[in-house]
């Protein structure tokens, strides 16, 4: 039986949008499972999501769902026995025998290979990941390093431009805010302490200074207004 261990919520700082996720585990394996709502291209985006890892945080499946704009959107990928990757029944050659499934529209599925890797303080290694473009919807290797920095406020690197992101994550459970930023990197922290490898989602397109003030005041009036509570 699933035990819901963490939840989080972020806040995109280069257009309007959120994205909230919540972490549940068992003795047999994890499951993260979320709704992003945001702004692509000038059209209104809402996608549920869903990535079902074992215990060892190996993804097993993932499907998103939801709709951009009048387009109704549909994926569902699936890891099979023999390394094999399919993208709605459709076998994908380019990312076969990889291990990590990453969602182009979320942070979330960072979590996957920090947990997984569980590095030392000051290591790194190379983290392949079967990578789901947005809004192409297309299964793609991407190579990418982790390290032990990435808990904290290293940037990650550069994304298909049309999906990098800037977040700011707040946790639910209390009013305090996990500050993101600084051009072309954000960080993000954990929900819980079952997602404390959680610390950077995802490299994020430059954002001009001045977003970057209409956003902290914005920010800050919404705390001012918590706290009046």
């Amino acid at each position: 039986m699933m035990q819901t261990v963490a939840s989080i919520l972020w806040c995109r700082l280069d257009l309007e949008g959120h994205d909230a996720c919540l972490l549940s585990e068992s003795g047999s394996g994890r499951n993260l499972r979320g709704h992003a709502l945001f702004v692509q291209d000038g059209k209104p985006c809402s996608i549920a999501y869903e990535v079902d890892c074992d215990a060892g945080w190996h993804t097993r499946s993932a499907r998103a769902d939801g709709f951009l704009g009048t387009q109704e959107l549909h994926c569902q990928i699936e890891l099979l026995a023999g390394g094999q990757w399919t993208l709605n029944g459709k076998r994908q050659v380019e990312v076969d025998g990889l291990i990590d499934v990453d969602l182009g529209f979320t942070p979330a599925t960072n979590l996957l290979a920090l947990r997984r890797f569980a590095l030392d303080v000051g290591t790194a290694t190379p983290a392949p990941t079967a990578y789901l473009t947005f809004p192409e919807l297309r299964l793609v290797r991407q190579n990418r390093p982790i390290s032990a920095s990435m808990r904290h406020t290293t940037p990650m690197p550069p994304r298909c431009s049309a999906t990098m992101r800037c977040w700011r994550s707040r946790r639910l459970a209390s009013s305090s805010t996990i500050r993101a930023c600084g051009e072309a990197q954000h960080s993000w922290a954990e929900a819980s302490s079952i997602c404390q490898e959680v610390a950077q989602a995802r490299c994020c397109a430059r954002v001009s200074p001045r977003r970057q003030r209409q956003h902290a005041l914005r920010n800050r009036d919404h705390l001012a207004k918590e706290a009046a509570h």
